[in-house]
């Protein structure tokens, strides 16, 4: 049953993400599943003293909240914005991440060649606070997957 769910084209251990020139620094990757069969992606970076949390998930089945319309980011893909407390709810609910007071999400659809999928960001850390605890294990990138 969790064949009807896929990982985006860029969850690859072995390719980092590129380094754009705003100083963006990759700290590493986790993969994992939630308690329906449903394979999840995070990456971990930090730019500016800010440390963020990226989860990718098959957005099959997996609505949150009413999808808002934003600008076409690129010609040819459009981004949907969904609702940041139902995705934080969701991501709560699977035991990924614990949330305090403060929640910095942000949940958007788009597509790419394996399908549609929510890009879930969250704002870990800046170099005042925490507001969240990540369940994540983070690799480094030249580290092979463990199986």
């Amino acid at each position: 049953m969790t064949e009807q769910y896929k990982l985006p084209t860029r969850a690859n251990p072995e390719v980092p993400p590129e380094t754009d020139e705003a100083g963006e620094h990759t700290v590493g990757w986790s993969k994992g599943r939630t308690s329906d069969g449903r394979p999840y992606w995070a990456e971990c970076w930090s730019q500016e003293g800010i440390t963020m949390l990226t989860v990718f998930l098959s957005s099959k089945d997996l609505e949150f909240g009413e999808d808002r319309p934003l600008q076409n980011d690129w010609p040819g893909n459009k981004i949907i914005v969904g609702d940041e407390k139902a995705a934080s709810d969701y991501l709560e609910m699977e035991g990924l991440v614990k949330f305090g007071d403060k929640r910095f999400v942000t949940a958007c659809r788009y597509s790419d060649d394996n399908g549609e999928f929510w890009s879930i960001n969250i704002v870990v850390g800046d170099d005042n606070e925490t507001y969240c605890d990540s369940q994540f294990s983070i690799f480094p990138y030249d580290k092979k997957e463990m199986e």
